[in-house]
């Protein structure tokens, strides 16, 4: 009974962390351009 949700737990983790990495590469040039923006 626990394999099936070790199994699920670990899958949805490397996914969390790939759609991360696929977020961060995609929007990297839009965090450069708000962080030249003056903080007002």
């Amino acid at each position: 009974m626990l394999l099936p949700a070790l199994a699920f737990f670990i899958g949805l983790t490397i996914y969390a962390i790939w759609r991360k990495k696929q977020f961060d590469a995609c929007c990297d040039n839009c965090s450069i351009k708000s962080r030249n923006t003056p903080p007002e």
